[in-house]
């Protein structure tokens, strides 16, 4: 019996995780599941009086089975033992996707087995509000583990039931155990029946069921590594365990990362309680479980489940896929549909990754995918069921494709695709006032527009057209060198005709002179069906009333700014800026040597030139400098303060600080002589060649500066 739970809870994870169709992301199919509950007696205790643990099972599959509705399920619970004798009740459970897999499972957990009798009101009940009931899916689902009525009602009125529900109402039923009452099954009504004879044929003929009617398959899981692998994409993967003390972590992708489920991992677990009537029932409290749901964008690739706890665990797939159909004209296919014309196409299929037009390659995954498609041309649906390379005859008018592919046997995915046949319009325009405009400092002399006519195909618009027009767009064919701001178009009072306002920014009105400028005004867009399009080269007339200044701000600006970096650039040429001697040493040498003593080779050592910053970075400006020619501490010797002058030369410009000094000389002339001419007082020309000496406290010491 444990096999018939586990392949309960299959079909129910089945039943509530899959479409039938594909639909688009924004177009989320809503469904209705309508259960009919076998609450009778015999669910609990057999004929013979033996305790059996049916209930327990039914109700732990139906736990699974409400915490897998999605957004826009819904599932009405009816017992049978409500409706004994009429189908004026109401379900006993209504749960609600929105309202959370928590609330639904806890739900069905509190619901309490009656253990009644078999009536078919149940079914007549849940079948009859399906009608009623608006939903894109819409399932009768019977379980049961006897005959209805107590074996009164005969298979043949059961059969004829069904056989008479609608088209949209989809039935299966299962009944569990030898006892359990049998139909007739009609695929082509979408009327499925399962036989459970025995445990062993229970899971095989669920699995069938479920994967023929609702759109899932079971992957293929190594137990012993807990993975899993898929050549196409996918995107859902549903994992159910069963097991004790189950932890559903997620699903590591190829790249190692954990993808967690897409809410948390929801437990279901057997039942404590049954009929009020009955004291000693039978539990098996084995059945406990949990179910994760990941949703997503599954690439192709080896997975592994992070599951631990596990006594078995089953994945369950849905692939990413869509189907495509394309029309082809010779060997090119027509991408664009708003190109389409009418005449004779081959018509082509595929599946694509959803949302995109990958193609998917062909995969065990997927079957033997076979494509079909219905096609109705101007609301004349054509006999033919056209298959791939078909060729297809359609007219000027609205036609559409509703194209099919059925995959791994009964699986299918669809789409709807509208054209529309129509013949484009080419757009002109007409200048019929073209009025120079003057410009000013000020600005535009006079706000006249430039005017033109739209034209469609040559001829005048109509009054509807004119009123579908939009405004057109108008640019410049080439950017011309002066300023100018965006263009106002307007719809004038009279029919096709546009009024183009140029625009001049008042603040900043260019340097340069206004002239004669070519404009594009182009215009695209869709009118119903047609697509209007098309441009025309129009010359707007302009002039300039500025003075000649004015007009050419720019260039004497520029110019301006020109003859000022010039100015610069010559404050540093050689000549026009006098830099010192380039002989000149940062630490020339110094000699001292005692007076009197008959030392061949006098102690050298370093004097020092600094030259000023400032007078170095500006231009025009004689680069200056400091120069000391005896050691460091010696007093009674002057700094030279030294500038350039003409030809890299020096001139000394402290003569005033060395006063009458006899101990100094400048290339072997004492100082005080110099000074006795009125030219060297103050100043004195020389190279960077000068030997200086000085004698203080008995040593003479000689620097030569460009030594």
């Amino acid at each position: 019996m444990r096999k018939v739970v586990i392949c309960l809870v299959v079909f129910f994870v089945i039943l509530t995780t899959i479409d039938i169709q594909s639909f688009a992301a924004d177009d989320i199919p809503t469904r209705v599941v309508n259960l009919v509950y076998d609450d009778s007696g015999s669910m609990i205790e057999s004929n013979s009086g033996k305790k059996v643990d049916t209930w327990c099972q039914a109700k732990y599959a139906m736990e699974v089975f409400a915490s897998m509705l999605s957004e826009n399920d819904t599932m009405n619970v009816y017992v049978m033992s409500d409706f004994q004798y009429s189908t004026s009740g109401s379900p006993k459970l209504v749960l609600k996707g929105s309202e959370g897999t928590k609330a639904n499972v806890e739900k069905v957990h509190k619901m309490v087995t009656t253990a009644g009798n078999t009536p078919f009101n149940a079914v007549r009940k849940a079948e009859q509000d399906l009608e009623e009931t608006k939903a894109d899916e819409k399932w009768l689902a019977v379980l049961t583990d006897g005959e209805f009525e107590d074996g009164a009602m005969s298979k043949k009125e059961i059969d004829k039931y069904f056989e008479s529900k609608p088209d949209n109402i989809n039935v299966i039923y299962f009944g569990m155990g030898s006892a359990a009452g049998a139909i007739t099954e009609n695929k082509e009504k979408n009327i499925y029946y399962v036989k459970a004879k025995n445990n062993n044929e229970i899971l095989e003929k669920l699995t069938e069921i479920g994967t023929q009617v609702y759109n899932r398959d079971r992957l293929e899981l190594d137990s012993g590594s807990k993975t899993i692998s898929f050549d196409i994409p996918m995107s859902e993967l549903i994992v159910f365990a069963q097991g004790e003390k189950i932890s559903i972590n997620g699903i590591k992708d190829y790249e190692g990362k954990i993808v967690k489920s897409t809410e948390a991992p929801v437990t279901v677990q057997y039942s404590n309680k049954a009929a009020n009537n009955y004291s000693d029932i039978l539990i098996d409290k084995s059945l406990r479980g949990s179910i994760a749901t990941f949703q997503g964008s599954f690439k192709e690739g080896k997975y592994s489940l992070d599951v631990s706890g596990a006594e078995t665990i089953e994945v369950y797939y849905k692939p990413d896929v869509e189907v495509a159909a394309y029309l082809k004209k010779g060997d090119k296919e027509v991408t664009n549909i708003s190109d389409l014309e009418a005449g004779k196409y081959v018509i082509g299929f595929s599946l694509v990754k959803a949302g995109t037009n990958q193609k998917i390659k062909s995969s065990k995954l997927l079957g033997d995918v076979q494509f079909e498609a219905q096609v109705k041309n101007n609301d004349k649906k054509h006999d033919k069921t056209y298959k791939a390379g078909d060729t297809i005859s359609i007219e000027e008018g609205p036609l559409t494709i509703d194209a099919t592919a059925h995959y791994l046997g009964y699986h299918t995915v669809d789409t709807h695709l509208d054209y529309s046949i129509y013949k484009d319009k080419e757009v002109g325009f007409e200048v019929i006032d073209n009025p120079e405009h003057i410009v000013t400092s000020k600005g535009f002399k006079k706000d006249e527009p430039l005017r033109v006519k739209a034209k469609l195909d040559g001829k005048d618009p109509s009054e509807e057209q004119w009123n579908t027009m939009d405004i057109p767009k108008v640019t410049f064919i080439k950017e011309p060198d002066f300023k100018m701001g965006e263009f106002k178009v307007e719809k004038s009072d009279d029919r096709g005709v546009f009024d183009i306002y140029p625009s001049l920014d008042k603040e900043d009105i260019s340097g340069k002179t206004y002239k004669d400028v070519d404009l594009d005004v182009s215009y695209k867009g869709k009118a119903g069906n047609e697509t209007w399009v098309g441009s025309q080269k129009i010359s707007m007339k302009m002039g300039d009333e500025r003075s000649w200044i004015v007009k050419h701000k720019d260039i004497i600006l520029k110019l301006g700014i020109l003859l000022l970096i010039l100015a610069l650039i010559l404050g540093y040429v050689p000549g026009v800026k006098h830099y010192l001697p380039r002989k000149l040493k940062k630490r020339p040498v110094i000699y001292s040597k005692v007076i009197g003593s008959y030392v061949r080779r006098p102690q050298p050592t370093n004097g020092d030139f600094q030259k000023n910053r400032m007078s170095t970075v500006l231009p025009y400006v004689a680069e200056k400098g400091v120069i000391r020619y005896v050691p460091r501490g010696i007093p009674g010797a002057p700094k030279l303060q030294v500038k350039g002058i003409k030809g890299r030369r020096m001139q000394i410009t402290n003569m005033k600080d060395f006063g009458k000094k006899k101990n100094i000389t400048f290339d072997g002339e004492r100082v005080d002589r110099l000074q006795e001419e009125p030219r060297y007082q103050k100043k004195f020309d020389t190279s960077s060649g000068l030997t200086i000496t000085a004698e203080i406290n008995g040593t003479k010491y000689t620097c030569n500066l460009n030594e």
